[in-house]
């Protein structure tokens, strides 16, 4: 079992139970058969409550409506967990494409499907709000989890484990701006092409804080992120382990893209060719790395050109594991924090009897 994947034989338990649970429009007082149903009948600033249950459903369209569509909890990973919208084959299983902005609010969901063109969620022209969502085992060609088209949506405390697409395979970026904050990448794909764990391009420049890439595959290049034609993203407080990919296991740069990496940290990734941990083409791009550690990757540490904007530990040798500050039973991983690591194998591990 991936130590990411949430147990098979549970999603397909809850499968099995669909349709028991009620959609509810607390502002309105009624409640709906679908989600889609209960959309349909909202209007600006309603509040829709999903109960946990398996629904089968497919472009969800939330019609440009400032709402908020939810689960029980969000925070809650138990409750994000048994409330599952699956597109199976129809996917995406939510599309926001009518200018819905900040105040659209989708949160507390796992999201899994596949489909020709997208899969987990599918947004373009719009700027919803997304938080604490899981975006597992979708499969479409562009953008796996979740493809953003002209966007500037802010996504939040989101876990994408095991998507795959053709590019992007855990997320997809064109042409937009969005922010991505402490979400999490594990052992997302593009067995064909670039971006594992995600893929940036055409003059976008996102904002990406306090977020992990791990254990993310491409068979190109980008195996934790590629960045192509013109994108300046700002990367701050991230962390790529053990990617892969043809060149640039964890970061690929080429189009004049010129990313800002500070206080990140690249160690144990690993290249076919070059750029272990970052591959740059000489064709003027040019990262800046600050306070950033680029260590224990394979072949190499960084392949091209970059500017050094100090505090840098670039080494062919990898940091030993820090020690946890104190003993914390919900540091699952051990590193001295908790976070999306740690909520990415407690998904692994729900359902299992203790000894």
């Amino acid at each position: 079992m991936h130590p990411y994947r949430l147990p098979t034989a549970l999603v397909t338990c809850l499968c099995a139970a669909v349709a028991a649970a009620d959609i509810t429009n607390i502002t309105q007082g009624t409640t709906h058969a679908t989600i889609q149903e209960a959309v349909d009948q909202a209007v600006d600033f309603d509040e829709i409550v999903v109960d946990p249950g398996v629904y089968i459903e497919s472009f969800i369209e939330l019609q440009g409506k400032a709402i908020t569509l939810r689960s029980q909890d969000p925070t809650d990973p138990e409750v994000v967990l048994t409330t599952v919208i699956n597109a199976m084959s129809s996917g995406p299983a939510i599309a926001c494409y009518e200018g819905e902005g900040p105040d659209t609010l989708i949160s507390g969901f796992v999201m899994t499907g596949s489909g020709d063109n997208f899969a987990g969620m599918y947004i373009a022209s719009s700027s919803p709000t997304i938080s604490h969502c899981t975006f597992q085992g979708n499969t479409g060609f562009v953008g796996g989890g979740m493809h953003l088209e002209q966007s500037n949506a802010v996504v939040s405390h989101c876990t994408f484990i095991d998507n795959e697409a053709w590019i992007g395979g855990g997320m997809h970026i064109t042409s937009g701006d969005p922010t991505i904050s402490n979400c999490a990448f594990y052992g997302n794909s593009t067995p064909s092409a670039s971006g594992g764990g995600m893929l940036i391009e055409n003059n976008s420049s996102p904002t990406i804080t306090d977020c992990t890439f791990e254990r993310n595959t491409a068979r190109d290049d980008g195996g934790g992120i590629a960045l192509k034609v013109n994108c300046d993203a700002t990367i701050t407080s991230c962390e790529f382990r053990h990617n892969e990919a043809g060149t640039g296991g964890g970061v690929f740069l080429l189009g004049e893209s010129s990313p800002t990496l500070t206080d990140c940290s690249l160690i144990n990734n690993v290249s076919t060719y070059s750029g272990g941990g970052i591959y740059v083409l000489d064709d003027g791009s040019l990262p800046t790395l600050k306070d950033t550690i680029v260590c224990g990757n394979r072949p190499d540490q960084i392949s091209g050109f970059y500017s050094n904007d100090g505090g840098n530990v670039i080494s062919p040798f990898a940091p030993p594991p820090a020690e946890p500050v104190a003993p914390c039973p919900e540091d699952i991983d051990g590193d001295g924090v908790v976070g999306q690591s740690d909520l990415g194998m407690l998904l692994a591990m729900y359902g299992q009897n203790c000894p």
